[in-house]
């Protein structure tokens, strides 16, 4: 399928166009703003669907919303409509289309003239009408207030927050491309049936304060500098953390950790999570023991990774004893137990190297670490 992306270098249209140009079975067309009419009718003429994300938002008039938004609309469905093609078309509209401000009424005039090109042409024509998008490659100072702060709390920037209880409806671009991959699916599915125009809306849509969309942002930078995560796998922080990191200059994705030596190896943390733990690893000498204590509550998984070591283990209270070798050649994890005192020796000829996770992170204050022995 051939389908003409028109707002393409746009921040939502290159995402669309990323994504598009993922699958199988797609040829992007590309409408920038630096094209002519004359490009974009020829252009109509041979492709199979249209996704049309061109559009004015930030004009120096409100004119420009009735040419940008409202006369390229129109110019669309004019040219496809003499050429009988019936193409499909998706629209990126606004929730804006319910007011009565210029963009907002430009928007629904759009809506407006698709819906007469469904009825009159035969199209089916879906509305999308979008809430504040954010996501990777949206411009500061112009795409929305999330680009702003993750870009400039991204780089040690000051922020301008005037309304800080303002209550913000967002949709992350990923799902507003979901969505529109979606849409053509559906017609594909439907070509030969009955024309229709319906709206269209993204899920999830996620809601927060401006205040607090700047704490979170500001939480995930000064997490970083400490090598601590939050928990951004899911729902809004995914998104939000993911749109955060794009806006990083490269010269700050190393991390520089703080190596820890003595006589047995080196210790060095990696990771922090308040509610998931703390990832560290650890270097082992030949024929050196590391360990030798107990903790009441604390507790770890270790995995060798290149090496071969033996754990041993004892309980304070009732004296068992167990033990267990393990290489990195075969890697499996080992877990220590509270109220078990353990340790880990090197029983190679070379560096014993060993990832290990504790499910707290360490606080010199309240370590829950306590010498212990085992008899050998």
């Amino acid at each position: 399928m051939k389908v003409l992306v028109t707002g393409s270098s746009g921040f939502i249209g290159k995402n669309v166009c990323k994504r598009l140009q993922e699958q199988d079975g797609f040829e992007v067309v590309e409408f920038r703003h630096q094209n002519t009419l004359e490009e974009l009718s020829e252009r109509l003429t041979q492709v199979d669907f249209v996704i049309h994300l061109a559009g004015i938002n930030r004009p120096k008039s409100s004119e420009e919303f009735r040419s940008g938004n409202v006369e390229l609309t129109r110019y669309i469905c004019e040219c496809l409509s003499k050429g009988n093609s019936r193409v499909p078309i998706l629209f990126s509209s606004s929730t804006q289309a319910d007011q009565d401000n210029p963009y907002g009424e430009s928007k629904r005039k759009a809506e407006e003239i698709l819906r007469s090109y469904s009825e009159n042409a035969g199209g089916i024509v879906g509305l999308l009408r979008l809430p504040n998008v954010f996501g990777k490659w949206a411009r500061p100072n112009y795409n929305s207030v999330v680009a702003t702060f993750c870009h400039n709390i991204a780089n040690d920037e000051t922020i301008e927050i005037h309304n800080p209880n303002t209550r913000l409806t967002l949709v992350y671009v990923d799902d507003v491309v979901e969505q529109v991959l979606g849409f053509i699916t559906e017609v594909q599915a439907q070509i030969n049936e009955k024309p229709y125009c319906r709206f269209l809306s993204v899920q999830p849509i996620y809601e927060i304060e401006l205040q607090v969309l700047a704490d979170t942002i500001r939480r995930y930078h000064h997490g970083r500098k400490r090598n601590t995560l939050y928990s951004v796998g899911r729902g809004l922080d995914r998104a939000l953390y993911a749109t955060y990191l794009s806006y990083l200059k490269p010269d700050s994705w190393v991390h520089r950790l703080v190596v820890n030596r003595d006589a047995r190896g080196t210790f060095t943390e990696l990771l922090k999570n308040e509610e998931a733990g703390q990832f560290s690893f650890f270097t082992i000498n030949p024929g050196e023991v590391r360990g030798g204590h107990y903790h009441n509550t604390k507790n770890e998984r270790f995995m060798v990774i290149m090496g071969k070591a033996k754990y041993c283990f004892q309980n304070i209270v009732s004296q068992e004893q167990y033990s267990v070798e393990s290489t990195g050649d075969n890697p499996e994890v080992v877990e220590t137990i509270p109220g078990w005192v353990h340790d880990i020796e090197n029983v190679d000829s070379a560096i014993v190297v060993v990832l290990l996770w504790s499910n707290e992170v360490f606080d010199q204050n309240k370590p829950d670490t306590y010498i212990g022995t085992i008899d050998k």
